[in-house]
């Protein structure tokens, strides 16, 4: 039982009001402080090819980055099931390839509607992204087993669709799945990457209608919905936004 002298209650002196009221707002900028902390990242939905590639090279300028993933694995995307190759450049004389072909072969495919400074940077760039993203030999990003010539080991390009030039590099016909695997464990074995699996993205947060300040994201377990934050931005990558496509073959 409580003794009688403990239960008088002590006359609260100023001394104490003040170091109750420190404690509390040293209490509340800590709170504050590791909020702060946690949203200095940059949020990226979506763990294909796109929103790997972005975690990777956000990552290597000292970005911390959060990806969320749908699935119950970071491999568990639409990448995985792509087939056909991935466009690259043919470096020899005889083929015919340069970038400006490629930017032709794109315009035409694309029925004179693609926007054709976005054409000229992917065809200028790509190859080079190719390089750094998937046939990385520094251990930093992937390095994908494409199919090579057994006699000299060099890449392997096929012509494909609309190419007016071989420049497609492939392994077999699962080259989704190959470039996904490594890819996705490039990211995963990143120090400044977090993974979230089991993430829906509901929402945005935004703040006057103007600014992205994270999202809305529930846990596919639980149902539970919490705001991320993130002041470094956030990263659309989940793929089908645009719904182009009335129909897909993509898994749900």
């Amino acid at each position: 039982s409580i003794s009688a002298a403990a239960a008088v209650r002590r006359p609260t002196s100023r001394v104490d009001v003040s170091a109750r009221r420190f404690q509390s707002r040293r209490f509340q900028s800590r709170r504050f402080q590791s909020r702060q902390s946690e949203a200095d990242r940059l949020i990226i939905v979506g763990s294909g090819v796109a929103g790997c590639s972005a975690a990777l090279v956000a990552a290597e300028q000292g970005l911390s980055v959060t990806l969320l993933t749908a699935g119950s694995s970071i491999v568990d995307n639409n990448s995985y099931w792509a087939q056909g190759g991935i466009i690259y450049r043919n470096y020899d004389p005889q083929s015919g390839d340069s970038a400006s072909s490629l930017a032709d072969d794109i315009h035409v495919a694309g029925a004179g509607l693609c926007q054709d400074d976005a054409v000229q940077k992917l065809a200028a760039e790509g190859p080079g992204r190719v390089r750094q993203l998937l046939l990385d030999e520094s251990g930093t990003y992937a390095r994908v087993p494409f199919d090579r010539d057994p006699r000299t080991d060099e890449l392997l390009l096929c012509l494909e669709a609309s190419h007016s030039a071989p420049r497609i590099l492939y392994h077999a016909d699962k080259s989704g799945a190959a470039i996904t695997e490594h890819i996705t464990a490039a990211a995963n074995r990143h120090p400044n990457v977090q993974v979230v699996t089991e993430s829906i993205v509901t929402d945005l947060c935004m703040v006057d209608d103007k600014v992205c300040a994270g999202v809305k994201r529930m846990n596919r377990n639980t149902g539970e919905i919490q705001p991320m934050l993130a002041n470094r931005g956030v990263v659309l990558a989940a793929g089908g936004l645009a719904s182009i496509y009335q129909h897909t073959t993509n898994p749900a």
